[in-house]
């Protein structure tokens, strides 16, 4: 992932630091809800755009910067304006004018405030290759669906949707490729097609995902399901790239006929 999207230069709360249960501001991207302890708010999709700009920066951001991305159309004395009026209407309904700060024309989130980003790529991070233990399955399962779901509307309408896009299915493959070796080691073949199958359904030319599945399917006898795979993957990628079908993935299913 884009060393940008995560605060890693020591401005504010480093990304492992655990967020507490109150007091914090988490800031969802994906769901377009902020929670603020154990309160819930839908943020309006301007509000969101602002902290998402602020937060993804990497770094604090400057005020003409960030004017230039959020109202790229509108003059600056009257975007300025703007940014005034939305930024005491974010602290007014997260309740704490810390939650972002502007310092010499720059500004950042309050060292009280992550974005779910952060925090999903923290747990892949600490996961591993293979998650070890069921909690920690669960909560890559459910970072997993976060991700198939993608970036709120509101962002992928905005100037950073092309941006979060590729964040999210960076993420989901690394996300996706731990369950998956874990299905393989666990030999929940089932469990690994499925995964697979959820994943090309958003991310449908990523050689990783029709690897999983034709060899789930080989793995598992059905010769049959991992030809058609094998066809349906070599035409879309054929069709729509141009390109020809890896050898590796020719070879699982000669290894799968060799081995009936």
């Amino acid at each position: 992932m884009d060393n940008a999207l995560l605060r890693e230069d020591g401005y504010g709360r480093p990304r492992s630091t655990p967020v507490a249960a109150a007091g914090f501001v988490r800031i969802g991207l994906g769901d377009g809800l902020c929670h603020v302890g154990a309160k819930t708010i839908l943020m309006p999709a301007r509000e969101l755009e602002i902290c998402a700009t602020i937060g993804l920066n990497g770094r604090p951001i400057a005020t003409e910067a960030l004017l230039d991305l959020v109202w790229p159309d509108n003059e600056t004395a009257r975007a300025r304006t703007c940014l005034k009026v939305h930024v005491h209407r974010i602290r007014a309904r997260l309740g704490q004018r810390s939650a972002l700060i502007c310092s010499s024309e720059r500004w950042a989130l309050g060292p009280e405030v992550t974005l779910d980003l952060w925090e999903w790529e923290r747990m892949a991070s600490q996961a591993g290759p293979v998650p070890s233990i069921e909690p920690q399955r669960n909560a890559l399962f459910a970072t997993f669906d976060a991700l198939l779901a993608g970036p709120a509307p509101s962002l992928a309408r905005s100037h950073l949707g092309a941006r979060l896009d590729m964040a999210f299915l960076e993420l989901l493959q690394r996300v996706g490729s731990a369950l998956i070796d874990d299905a393989f080691a666990r030999r929940d073949l089932a469990g690994a097609a499925r995964l697979a199958r959820s994943a090309i359904a958003v991310d449908p030319y990523r050689e990783r995902w029709h690897e999983a599945l034709i060899r789930a399917q080989v793995d598992q006898g059905d010769l049959f399901a991992a030809r058609s795979s094998l066809r349906s993957y070599q035409a879309t990628l054929q069709a729509e790239l141009g390109e020809p079908l890896p050898k590796a993935i020719e070879s699982l299913l000669s290894k799968g006929a060799s081995a009936v």
